[in-house]
C-alpha cells in the first residue's frame, strides 16, 4: 500500500517534494485522465440525459482535476525551494490570457493584439514546462523537506 500514499501525496496534498520524474509520470497522468473523460464524457453524459446532478458532477471533477494539477505542480515547485502560489501564474497565468484575447479579439484592436496575447500564454506555458519539468531541485534539504529520491 505505499504506492496508495504515494499517490495521495502526489496528487492531493501541497506539503514536501517531489523530483522531475514523478512529475512527469503525474503530468502525463492527469493528461491521461483529462483525455478518457474528454473522448468519453460526452457520450456518457448523453447516455444519462444530461441532467442538473450531471452538472455538478462534471463541476466536482473538474474541481478534482484543478487540484490535482495545483498540488503536483506545489510540491515540484517545493522541490526548488519556492513557494507553491506560483502556481497561479504557471497554471492561471494562460488562462487569464487566453480569456483576455477573446476580449481584445470581439474589440475593435490591432490585428497583432491577440496575437501577442497568444504568444505569451505560449511562452509562460513552455517556461513553466521548462521549469518545473527539465531544472534539478535544490540538493539536501530545503524549507520544504528532505531531498527528493532523484534529481
Amino acid at each position: 500500500m505505499v504506492w496508495l500514499g504515494s499517490t495521495v501525496h502526489l496528487f492531493l496534498r501541497f506539503d514536501g517534494r517531489i523530483g522531475r520524474g514523478r512529475f512527469w509520470a503525474g503530468l502525463f497522468t492527469l493528461a491521461f485522465i483529462g483525455s478518457g473523460l474528454v473522448v468519453f464524457g460526452p457520450d456518457l453524459f448523453a447516455a444519462r440525459g444530461g441532467s442538473g446532478t450531471d452538472i455538478w458532477l462534471v463541476f466536482l471533477a473538474l474541481l478534482l482535476g484543478v487540484w490535482m494539477l495545483a498540488a503536483l505542480m506545489a510540491n515540484r515547485l517545493h522541490d526548488g525551494n519556492r513557494t507553491g502560489w506560483l502556481f497561479l501564474l504557471y497554471g492561471g497565468g494562460p488562462i487569464i490570457l487566453a480569456r483576455f484575447n477573446d476580449g481584445m479579439a470581439a474589440a475593435d484592436n490591432p490585428v497583432w493584439a491577440p496575437l501577442a496575447c497568444y504568444l505569451a500564454a505560449l511562452i509562460l506555458v513552455l517556461w513553466s514546462l521548462v521549469d518545473l519539468g527539465a531544472r534539478p531541485g535544490t540538493r539536501g534539504a530545503n524549507r520544504f523537506g528532505p531531498a527528493s529520491r532523484a534529481h
